[in-house]
């Protein structure tokens, strides 16, 4: 497995080419691929994203404040990337009502966030939210992979194995907010902070060709396994200073003229 943290096209393989530093991608391949853009815990910063074919957005938009997550969504329904896939993190207190109320929100307040995030407006601009979804898009007029699913918060092996069972077995892109354990995953005190259970889980999924998330935000950085299917972990963190990671995938699975 390689792994890169720097440079241009850092990570490449017949059908993938990875870039950490926006500064130094190359143009778009052309309509043989995909061109992925990869962002995560953005937590109510708007960093300049390069365009792309699809932005994935994998969790911690913002803190849960309703007027930022307000301003954080009229961000990414002016982007222009084609589709935008949307999945909530464990900041992203929105989602809860009773957390909401705790913090003293009413439910006319949350139900105003429902509408932000799913509403006409978002969905006009090509948002989509998913939660333990999965969605099938298309990219520059072709049939694209199918996107999953939004995994947001568990307490339990139990819950987590009931979430992640179910993935769609043909995912080919899947958007979690936490790594899988051993991914991109170990934290400043060198702990591995991500989940088993979604490990056990990625190997299963054998068509899943790209993996994003986030929430470790000293892990951000990219791997490419033996099968060759990509990992991100696209974090930027307010205080990282990370920036959006740019993933080329070749549409076809055949790489013999590639």
């Amino acid at each position: 497995m390689w792994r890169g943290f720097s440079g241009g096209a850092i990570l490449q393989t017949k059908r993938a080419r990875i870039y950490l530093d926006p500064a130094n991608v190359l143009p778009h391949p052309g309509d043989r691929w995909t061109r992925f853009v990869c962002i995560s815990d953005t937590h109510d910063c708007t960093p300049a994203v390069p365009d792309g074919d699809v932005l994935l957005h994998a969790g911690d938009i913002s803190g849960g404040i309703p007027s930022r997550m307000k301003t954080m969504f009229e961000w990414l329904r002016g982007l222009p990337h084609q589709t935008k896939v949307v999945i909530a993190g464990n900041h992203d207190n929105w989602k809860i009502g009773g957390f909401m109320g705790r913090m003293g929100f009413t439910d006319e307040v949350f139900d105003e966030l429902q509408e932000v995030v799913r509403g006409e407006d978002t969905r006009k601009s090509r948002v989509h939210y998913l939660e333990y979804e999965s969605l099938e898009v298309e990219v520059r007029g072709k049939a694209a992979a199918r996107h999953s699913f939004g995994a947001f918060q568990y307490e339990t092996k139990d819950e987590a194995a009931d979430i992640y069972s179910k993935i769609p077995d043909d995912t080919e892109i899947l958007l979690t907010h936490t790594p899988a354990e051993h991914i991109l995953d170990e934290t400043k005190r060198e702990v591995r902070a991500g989940c088993g259970v979604l490990a056990e889980r990625l190997k299963e999924l054998v068509w899943c060709r790209l993996h994003v998330f986030g929430h470790i935000h000293e892990a951000r950085g990219a791997e490419i396994g033996e099968g060759g299917n990509v990992h991100v972990n696209a974090a930027i963190g307010s205080r990282m200073g990370g920036n959006p990671v740019v993933v080329d995938l070749l549409n076809s699975l055949e790489v013999d003229s590639a």
